[in-house]
């Protein structure tokens, strides 16, 4: 090989070693980008999931569809229950609202009339007095009493879900280890 044809090699070779640097230069800036994005921690990010939410209004159907999930989530935002599902590439989503019931009573002289009940939106509020949710999830109860400067009292019975609880409960009903079960949310 003559001097010319080693200098044209030597030439290609680094027109090669250039070329690589400048992209190893432009992974190395992607990287730091995506490292210096802020990651809540927790996350975690699964595979082969569809881009459809399946939002289920009743829980015998929820129930039915996640049996044994790969993760289940719930949460308790505002007045409302949410539990989300994620099985066999699918994700499903529950949500019903904790009640909350006002009774105000008024005195009759000897006696005490119920002028009405007030229960925050619920198709059928009787279930409401049996200290769970419509899905079977037991709540606590904390009750207020007001009284009022004519002598009525408003009383006022408020409904809480405990995560523990709500997570041994999920456990339980839907068949899948607790260890599955998170209390936060599932975000797409």
């Amino acid at each position: 090989m003559s001097f010319d044809e080693r200098v044209d090699v030597v030439d290609l070779i680094l027109k090669v070693l250039k070329e690589h640097e400048k992209s190893l230069d432009t992974l190395v800036s992607q990287l730091g980008e995506t490292l210096s994005q802020p990651v809540a921690s927790g996350t975690v990010q699964i595979q082969g999931y569809n881009r459809y939410k399946v939002v289920l209004r009743r829980w015998f159907e929820f129930r039915e569809r996640c049996l044994k999930s790969d993760l289940i989530a719930f949460d308790i935002v505002g007045d409302k229950f949410h539990v989300s599902s994620l099985k066999n590439g699918s994700f499903y989503a529950y949500s019903e609202t904790v009640p909350e019931v006002t009774i105000k009573m008024e005195k009759d002289g000897d006696k005490v009339l119920i002028q009405g009940g007030e229960f925050m939106a619920h198709e059928d509020p009787s279930y409401v007095f049996n200290g769970k949710l419509q899905c079977g999830l037991a709540v606590n109860t904390r009750k207020t009493k007001v009284d009022l400067p004519n002598g009525d009292t408003v009383h006022k019975i408020i409904y809480a879900v405990d995560p523990e609880e709500a997570r041994i409960w999920l456990s339980e009903e839907l068949k899948t280890e607790k260890k599955s079960i998170v209390y936060g949310g599932i975000e797409r």
